[in-house]
């Protein structure tokens, strides 16, 4: 999976178009906005070997090991009930 999979994934269980993550996941919670920026930041991963405005989408070029996916959608679940409370 890389990180546009799952920022997808994560706006879809939260029934939020993926653009809007940051703004609504901010608008929720301190927290989530942090995991929102914490996304951001993995999916820059490879800013330095693959300049940006090179390709469509940098997330795109970062995959995560499936211990990293699912410890990240684990987080993000935690977060959401936490905020649906």
């Amino acid at each position: 999976m890389n990180v546009r999979e799952l920022k997808n994934r994560v706006a879809d269980e939260a029934g939020i178009p993926y653009l809007s993550i940051g703004n609504y996941f901010y608008k929720l919670s301190p927290e989530l906005g942090a995991f929102a920026e914490r996304l951001n930041s993995i999916g820059g991963r490879n800013i330095k070997a693959i300049p940006p405005e090179t390709i469509p989408d940098i997330d795109e070029t970062v995959e995560l090991e499936g211990a990293e996916a699912e410890a990240l959608i684990a987080e993000f679940r935690a977060l959401l009930v936490k905020v649906k409370k």
